[in-house]
């Protein structure tokens, strides 16, 4: 068997894990959600989205307009959607694609008898 310098064997190693890399980025998909208050008319900004059995964790904060990406390899997963002053929201999704689902949550507010959007 041939010997190799140290170093090349090195430069052999990083080389492949940097063309793997694109590889396994290719392989995400982006989830959206929407979550809005139980009206309908109120985007909820803050909210916290969290894949519960993602063994990398992926999680994401809505915006203003009650918007969020994840990004995702093929798979079954379970979500939980929670934020302030509202019950927390559970479900499961399915990416199949490179393009994911779009999910719309509806949050309800602690407390029921507001009419108004809580944080407004």
């Amino acid at each position: 068997m041939q010997n190799v310098h140290p170093n090349a064997r090195t430069r052999l190693l990083i080389g492949l894990l940097l063309l793997a890399a694109p590889a396994s980025a290719q392989q995400l998909s982006t989830v959206t959600f929407t979550v809005m208050a139980a009206d309908g008319a109120c985007p909820v900004d803050g909210a916290r989205i969290s894949i519960t059995d993602d063994p990398l964790g992926a999680s994401a904060t809505t915006d203003a307009t009650g918007f969020a990406i994840v990004s995702l390899m093929k798979g079954t997963y379970s979500w939980e959607v929670s934020a302030t002053d509202y019950d927390t929201a559970t479900g499961t999704l399915t990416v199949s694609s490179l393009d994911g689902p779009s999910v719309d949550v509806t949050l309800t507010p602690t407390d029921r008898d507001s009419d108004e959007c809580v944080g407004a």
